[in-house]
Formats: structure tokens, C-alpha cells, sequence
């Protein structure tokens, strides 16, 4: 979850003081005995979250989430970062994937394979062909240059 987590961090150093504070008082509102940690079960009394996305957050290992481990779920939650599942073999994917083209924007009903799905040939299954999945940095790629293409030029 690094990459993530550095993300969600540049998020939090240029969030206002305002949203900071909001986001301290909700840290607060999950550490419930106000030991500066929250632990699963404090975590779970209040919203739920499955187990291997808490233990990927905790990056120490400690069984809790500091503040900045938090920092990512808050985020997360916020849906900045949503959580995005393989349809291969169902694991959080917190790296590099691919997505099917035809299958975006159709809300939940995307279809995206981690790098080891993907090389497994998993897409066969699915009712699109290889050729119509790409790698999670080349749609970026598309989508800007979809949008310098749709660019309007101002008139002055």
C-alpha cells in the first residue's frame, strides 16, 4: 500500500486546516479509549471493514492503526481512493492492474484483474476479449489525451 498511502498522505498536507481538523475528530471518534490508536475492534464497532484491508493499512504490524496508517482508510472511505477488488481471484488490489475498456463506467460493474490474474489469462471468462484490457496507467494515458483531443480552445 505504499504508493497509496503517500498519495493519501500529499492529500492530507494539502487539505485545508479545517478538513485536517474534521479528519483528526474522526480518528478520534474510532479510537475510542483515546490511546492514539484504533484497533479492529474499535474499528469494527463503527463501521465495517474486512480484515486483510485493516492488516494491509497497519504497516507495522502492531494490530492497530496510528494516525497515518488511518489517514489511508479515511481517504478510502471518502471514496478519493475506492477500493478496487480483482474479479480474478477476489484480493484487494493496492498496485498496478487492468481493466476492461468496455466495462468502464458502468459503475460497480467493472471488471479488473491484478498483474497475476491477468497473466493467468483470468479474462477469459469474462464476456470481453484480452484485447479490450488495459493496464491501469495506459487508461490514464487515454483519458488525457481523449481529453486534449475534446479540448475546446478559448475565443477571446
Amino acid at each position: 500500500m505504499g504508493g497509496m498511502r503517500e498519495i493519501t498522505r500529499s492529500y492530507y498536507e494539502r487539505a485545508s486546516e479545517a478538513e485536517k481538523e474534521k479528519i483528526k475528530l474522526t480518528f478520534a471518534k474510532f479510537d475510542i479509549n483515546g490511546d492514539g490508536k484504533i484497533t479492529i475492534a474499535e474499528l469494527k464497532s463503527l463501521m465495517r471493514i474486512p480484515e486483510d484491508v485493516f492488516h494491509k493499512l497497519d504497516v507495522n504490524g502492531d494490530g492497530c492503526l496510528d494516525f497515518d496508517e488511518f489517514l489511508c482508510l479515511h481517504y478510502i472511505s471518502a471514496s478519493k481512493m475506492p477500493l478496487v477488488y480483482c474479479d480474478g481471484c477476489s484480493q484487494f488490489m493496492e498496485g498496478p492492474y487492468f481493466s476492461c475498456l468496455l466495462c468502464l463506467g458502468r459503475g460497480a460493474n467493472t471488471y479488473d484483474l491484478c498483474c497475476s490474474c491477468y497473466r493467468r489469462c483470468a479474462e477469459s471468462s469474462h464476456e470481453h476479449s484480452v484485447e479490450h484490457m488495459v493496464d491501469h496507467l495506459s487508461l490514464l494515458k487515454l483519458f488525457r489525451e481523449e481529453k486534449a483531443q475534446n479540448k475546446v480552445p478559448n475565443k477571446n
